[in-house]
């Protein structure tokens, strides 16, 4: 994602971004803790119930995403990157001040809309998901190098 923000002359540490009313919601919404699972309460579709294992609890939180073209419509597709940076950069600073005995991990994908010979083939994407880094299976959850994601750009925020 480095990469495609410096192409962009994008500076995500220090730009901040308006929101959109109903991702400003999401973001805001509060928080929920079961089975040792955190997530958002309003956007969470299965509940994590009989989850005993790490790897159980990981694959949950991991599926707990929701996608940034769902919240605000634009004519600028980088938009909707400016939205999930901003609003993955906000959803850190509420989950370690919520929980600050825990470290979580936000990952950030966005792909732009691909055209080849006037068809498009790929629709733009942008989606935000975070879950808590449970050292133990940290290795299977964690992407080993970002930059291999030839087809979308993907960055990581720890918190």
């Amino acid at each position: 994602m480095n990469k495609y923000l410096d192409l962009l002359g994008f500076d995500f540490e220090k730009s901040r971004f308006e929101l959109p009313k109903k991702l400003k919601q999401l973001i805001y919404s509060e928080f929920q803790k079961e089975c040792d699972c955190i997530y958002l309460s309003v956007y969470v579709n299965i509940l994590p119930v009989g989850l005993s294992s790490d790897f159980e609890k990981c694959t949950f939180e991991y599926d707990n995403h929701f996608h940034i073209n769902d919240f605000g419509k634009t004519k600028n597709e980088k938009d909707y990157l400016k939205w999930a940076i901003e609003g993955g950069r906000q959803l850190g600073e509420r989950l370690k001040n919520t929980f600050p005995e825990k470290s979580f991990r936000i990952l950030i994908s966005f792909s732009e809309t691909s055209v080849r010979e006037g068809e498009v083939e790929d629709y733009c994407s942008c989606t935000v998901r975070f879950y808590e880094i449970r050292p133990n299976v940290d290795d299977i959850f964690r992407v080993k190098n970002l930059e291999l994601f030839l087809s979308e750009a993907v960055m990581e925020l720890e918190c």
